[in-house]
Formats: C-alpha cells, sequence, structure tokens
C-alpha cells in the first residue's frame, strides 16, 4: 500500500509543480492618473496577449518561471517589466503601473482607435475625459448628453423632458455647431445638423470613453464643430471575458434591464462583445413614457503580428416615446399644481380618448449604426484609422396642428379643470358635432 501510495504521488508531482499562479495588477496614465483601458500587453517567452479592461485591469494565470511583459498602448510610451512566479506563489499583484505619455503628444487632442482628429498646430486643445465608471454612476435615466452638464463650458438639459429628447450646448452653441461622432462616425443630422439621442438610448451603457473638446480646435472632419466636438467610443471587443446583467428603476417608475458578455481576446486574435436591454415605462415628467429595445454587437480581429486590428459594429435602438414640445407657462404650473409650489411634471400635451391616456407628441424611429474600423499600427509614432460606416433609419412622429376658430393648440380653452387636453371634446367638434365653448361648430 504504502509503494502504490508512493508511485500515485511520483505521478502527480508533475501537475502539482504545474499549478499556476493568479497574476493581477492596473496600469494608469503617470501624468493623471486616470485608469488606461486597452493597453496591449505581449507576455514572453509564451507570447500570450492580454488587454487591460475599462478599469485598467488585467490578470491572467502562469505557470512557475521568468517572464517579461511589453506594454504598448498608442500615444504612450512602451514599458517593459520582468517578473518572476515562484512555487507556492497563488496570487501575484503586481501593483498599479504607469505608462508616461508621448511627449510630442502633450496638450493636444489624440483619441486613440478609431480616431480621425489629426492635428497641425502646436497650440495645446482643451480636452475632457470621461470615463465609463462616471458615465454608469450617472446615466439612470438621463441621456448620455445630460453627464457632460457637469464640466466647463457646457449646459445640457433634459429640454421638454421626454427621454431621449436631450439637447447640450458647448460655450453657448447650439447641437447644430458641435460635432457628435460614435467611434469616428458622425451622427449629426444631414440636414439641420441636430442631434437626436433617442436614436441611441443605449449608448450609456456601452459607452468606453466619451471626449469633449470645446471650440473649434484642429479637426479635419467636414462636421459643424464651431462649438466643439464630442467622440463617444463605445466598448472595445478586446475586453476580458466576462458578463453583466443589471437591472434598475427609477422612483417615478422607469425600468431598465440589460445583459452584456464579452468572449475576451482569443488565440485566434478574434473578440467578440455584445449588449441587449429594454428600457420601458414613465419619464420623470408626466406622460413621457418610452419602451426601447437596444442593442450592441462587436466582433473585433487581432493580427499575430498586431499591427492590423479590425472592429465591425452594429449598434440601434428601435423606440417610442412621448414628449413635452410645448413649453406651458409659469401660470400653468401654478394652476395645475396641488401645492403652492410649481408643478415642474406637468405636461399640457396629454389627456384621455375614449378613457386611455393619449399625447398627440409622439416619436417614434429606429436608425441603427453599421461601422468597419482597421486600424493600422506602423510603428511607435504613426497608425492609419480608417472607417467605412453607413446608417438608415425609418420613423416620424406625431404633434398638434391647425386650430379651431382660431383656438391653438396652446389655448386653454383645450384644457379641462385638471390640466388635460380634452380631446374626447376635439374629436366630436372635428366629427360635426357641438361644443360650446369651441365656438361654432365644424360645417
Amino acid at each position: 500500500m504504502k509503494n502504490f501510495c508512493t508511485l500515485i504521488l511520483f505521478i502527480l508531482f508533475p501537475f502539482f509543480g504545474q499549478a499556476q499562479s493568479l497574476v493581477k495588477g492596473k496600469i494608469y496614465n503617470a501624468s493623471s492618473d486616470e485608469a488606461l483601458s486597452g493597453v496591449k500587453i505581449n507576455i514572453a517567452p509564451i507570447q500570450k496577449i492580454l488587454i487591460t479592461d475599462d478599469l485598467g485591469g488585467f490578470q491572467t494565470k502562469l505557470n512557475v518561471g521568468n517572464y517579461q511583459f511589453i506594454l504598448t498602448k498608442p500615444q504612450f510610451q512602451s514599458k517593459k517589466l520582468l517578473l518572476v512566479v515562484k512555487p507556492g506563489d497563488t496570487i501575484v499583484d503586481v501593483g498599479s503601473i504607469y505608462l508616461e505619455p508621448q511627449a510630442e503628444n502633450l496638450g493636444t487632442l489624440v483619441i486613440s482607435n478609431i480616431t480621425d482628429f489629426v492635428l497641425d498646430n502646436k497650440k495645446p486643445i482643451a480636452v475632457t475625459n470621461v470615463s465609463k465608471m462616471s458615465i454608469h454612476n450617472a446615466a439612470i435615466g438621463k441621456d448620455l448628453a445630460e453627464i457632460f452638464n457637469e464640466l466647463p463650458s457646457v449646459y445640457a438639459t433634459k429640454k421638454g423632458g421626454g427621454i431621449g429628447d436631450s439637447r447640450i450646448n458647448i460655450r453657448g452653441f447650439s447641437q447644430r455647431n458641435i460635432a457628435v461622432l460614435i467611434n469616428g462616425v458622425p451622427v449629426n443630422d444631414m440636414q439641420t445638423g441636430w442631434v437626436y439621442w433617442s436614436n441611441w438610448l443605449n449608448l450609456p451603457d456601452i459607452t468606453n470613453t466619451a471626449q469633449l473638446q470645446p471650440g473649434m480646435g484642429a479637426s479635419k472632419l467636414a462636421i459643424p464643430s464651431v462649438g466643439g466636438t464630442i467622440n463617444i467610443l463605445t466598448a472595445s471587443a478586446q475586453k476580458q471575458e466576462g458578463g453583466s446583467l443589471r437591472y434598475a428603476y427609477s422612483n417615478y417608475g422607469l425600468k431598465k434591464i440589460d445583459a452584456s458578455y464579452n468572449t475576451g481576446l482569443l488565440k485566434t486574435g478574434l473578440s467578440a462583445s455584445m449588449q441587449l436591454g429594454h428600457i420601458n415605462g414613465d419619464g420623470y415628467v408626466n406622460m413621457t413614457s418610452v419602451d426601447a429595445y437596444t442593442y450592441y454587437f462587436n466582433v473585433g480581429y487581432l493580427t499575430p503580428n498586431q499591427k492590423h486590428h479590425i472592429m465591425f459594429n452594429v449598434m440601434g435602438a428601435p423606440q417610442w416615446h412621448y414628449q413635452r414640445n410645448l413649453a406651458p407657462m409659469l401660470l400653468d404650473f401654478l394652476r395645475y399644481s396641488n401645492t403652492s409650489e410649481p408643478n415642474i411634471k406637468y405636461n399640457s400635451e396629454w389627456g384621455y380618448l375614449k378613457g386611455q391616456a393619449y399625447s398627440w407628441s409622439k416619436n417614434y424611429f429606429h436608425k441603427p449604426i453599421i461601422s468597419l474600423n482597421w486600424d493600422w499600427f506602423i510603428n511607435d509614432q504613426w497608425q492609419l484609422n480608417n472607417v467605412v460606416y453607413g446608417m438608415f433609419g425609418r420613423g416620424g412622429g406625431t404633434g398638434p396642428i391647425g386650430a379651431i376658430n382660431y383656438h391653438y393648440p396652446s389655448d386653454t380653452v383645450y384644457k379641462d379643470q385638471g390640466g388635460q387636453v380634452r380631446f374626447d371634446d376635439i374629436t366630436t367638434w372635428n366629427s360635426g358635432g357641438h361644443v360650446p365653448d369651441f365656438g361654432a361648430d365644424r360645417t
């Protein structure tokens, strides 16, 4: 029996000797202490590749031995580290690692990966980066535009209060004079220059970094960037493997659920990310309900020599939501309040039609974005970024139009004592019936 046990231990000893240790750490920007996502870590001599997550973290399992970590990220100085994994080590925490920005890029706007900002001058450009964690903490019940509201030179508002109806001003310029890009793709309306945030209600959930540059800067893009430029970078498919399931509920009835999964960078160089979600319920303002489904798919490929990175993105959010387009007067906010304070939730555009809640301002749209990005890392100083994209949409909206005997939609004659629109009476008059306070009957 003793000899048998000795034989078993002898057979299993190589497996015990190869027990792997968990190696982890975090990488930061040395000049700003900001966590760096997307840092590529090449582990020699095993040629294993890691990519830091949204919080700058990385982790992997390694056998006992000596390793060299080569850290690279565009616009940062590369760094090499030696790591020794000793027998008996279960967890090896390398702690915080800091990368120095390249000196020639200090003070200029550089967006790594899928960017089209190229600078000719040497003037410093003020740029603010908003991290994914900051966006997630503030995004419940808000559009992405509202998250910039605390930044200098920025004014953002929910406008009428409907989900997706926000607007943003930079240095006093409206959205028509602000360039908004998603992964380097301009999304301003081609006719009006406006930005409809309701088309991408899942942006707060899939944004990795949002960058804001006030003023004209030095962008070569043919976009209206007098007021400033906002570039939104979505989550990359080069994340570590993992997923999440989130559910949020507001105190006014808005519900939000989303699920995401990332394969991480596979040995084949392929990677994929996906996110599916559903937003529905009431808005903060009365009768600004929303119902939207959100989706995001990202497939990436990194060549073995790490010179080429190809990404395919599809995202969209088919939705409908009620709106508050007419601006009530302060007198109305006070008149239709149950207290001495103004009822800021009051919406003058809804009422009851045949016993059912009904609003004459409704938006419904679906406008997906499809893009193919190719990043070519020529050397430490040069890289070429290309994007081919397409957008198509279908939808529309409803609202009040016309008048009854020169009474226009904002007139109080259409309101009942609670401030709701008298849709049944409007239907009666339009059908030729008699409504005394509407004036002469329709003939």
